[in-house]
C-alpha cells in the first residue's frame, strides 16, 4: 500500500494536476483572506474555510478523476488486480495519495491564521474545529470522487460525474425541505427502496429468486408496519435524504464545536464509499 501511495502521490507532481489544484486552491484562499479578514478587519478565519468548501467541491473532481478510471483507460487495471497487493490496499493507497495532496494545500493555508495572530487575538478553538471539519468534508468529497472514478470509463466522465454528485449533495438540504412528509408517501418511498435493493442484489448475484424473496418480504413488512404504526413513515423521506446532507453537518465545526456525532458520520461515510469501491473492483476483477 505504501509503495502504491508514493507512486500515486508522485504522479500528481509529474503532471499538472497537483500544480493546478494547489495554485487554484491557494489563489482563492488568498482572495477570501484579503476580502474577509483584511478588508473587513475580521480575525475569524473560519469564515474563509467555510467559503473554501465550495472551491474544493469544484477542485476535487480534478484530482480524483484519474485515480481508477485512468487505469482502465490505459489497460493497466488488470496488472493491479493480479498484483500481490490486495484490492483494499490498492484503494487505500490511491485514496491516501489524493487525501495527502488535499492536506498539503490545507496545511499551507495555516499561514493565514498565523498572520492574523500577529495583529490580533485569535479564537483558537474555532480555527482548530473549523480545520477539523474542513479536512473531514474534504476527505468525504475525495471518497465520493474515488468511487465514481471506479465506475466511470474515462477521466472526463469521472470528473463530470463527481462534480454532479457533489453539487447534488450541496443542494440536497433545500430540496429535502420541499419533499412530502405524509405517511402514505413515506410507505411508497420505502417500497421503492426495497425494490431498488432487490435490483442491486440481482445485478450482483444474477439470481432472480433471492431478489424476489427479498422484495416480497420487504414490501410485506413495510405494509404491515404501516398499518400497525403509521407514524414510523411520517417524514421518512426527509430523514433519508438528510443523511446525505454532508455540507450541513459541517456548520457546527465553524462555531468552535467538535461534535462526535458529526466526526463519526464523516468517517462512516468515507468508509462506506471506500468499501463500495473495493467491492466494485473485486466484482470487476473476478468477472
Amino acid at each position: 500500500m505504501f509503495i502504491l501511495f508514493k507512486k500515486e502521490f508522485k504522479a500528481y507532481f509529474n503532471n499538472v494536476i497537483a500544480y493546478i489544484f494547489l495554485s487554484t486552491f491557494l489563489f482563492f484562499t488568498g482572495i477570501y483572506f484579503v476580502v474577509t479578514n483584511l478588508f473587513n478587519m475580521n480575525s475569524s478565519f473560519n469564515y474563509v474555510l467555510n467559503d473554501l468548501v465550495l472551491i474544493i467541491l469544484f477542485m476535487v473532481p480534478v484530482f480524483t478523476m484519474r485515480l481508477l478510471s485512468e487505469e482502465r483507460r490505459n489497460k493497466t487495471d488488470q496488472l493491479l488486480y493480479t498484483s500481490p497487493q490486495s484490492i483494499s490496499g490498492i484503494v487505500l493507497g490511491k485514496y491516501a495519495a489524493a487525501f495527502t495532496l488535499f492536506l498539503l494545500g490545507t496545511c499551507i493555508t495555516i499561514i493565514y491564521p498565523i498572520i492574523l495572530g500577529r495583529f490580533g487575538k485569535l479564537a483558537l478553538s474555532e480555527i482548530i474545529s473549523s480545520y477539523i471539519g474542513f479536512i473531514l468534508i474534504g476527505g468525504t468529497f475525495i471518497s465520493i470522487g474515488m468511487l465514481i472514478s471506479a465506475i466511470a470509463e474515462s477521466q472526463v466522465t469521472a470528473a463530470i460525474g463527481t462534480l454532479g454528485a457533489l453539487l447534488g449533495l450541496w443542494f440536497i438540504e433545500p430540496i429535502t425541505n420541499s419533499l412530502p412528509k405524509d405517511e402514505v408517501s413515506g410507505l411508497i418511498f420505502v417500497i421503492i427502496l426495497v425494490i431498488a435493493f432487490a435490483a442491486i442484489i440481482y445485478v450482483a448475484t444474477k439470481n432472480i429468486v433471492i431478489p424476489i424473496i427479498v422484495g416480497l418480504i420487504g414490501t410485506a413488512a413495510s405494509v404491515i408496519t404501516f398499518f400497525v404504526n403509521k407514524a414510523v413513515f411520517s417524514g421518512i423521506i426527509t430523514k433519508f435524504f438528510q443523511w446525505f446532507a454532508i455540507i450541513d453537518k459541517s456548520y457546527s465545526f465553524s462555531e468552535g464545536l467538535i461534535p462526535l456525532a458529526s466526526i463519526v458520520y464523516y468517517i462512516s461515510f468515507i468508509f462506506i464509499m471506500l468499501l463500495f469501491t473495493v467491492r466494485l473492483i473485486e466484482k470487476r476483477r473476478w468477472s
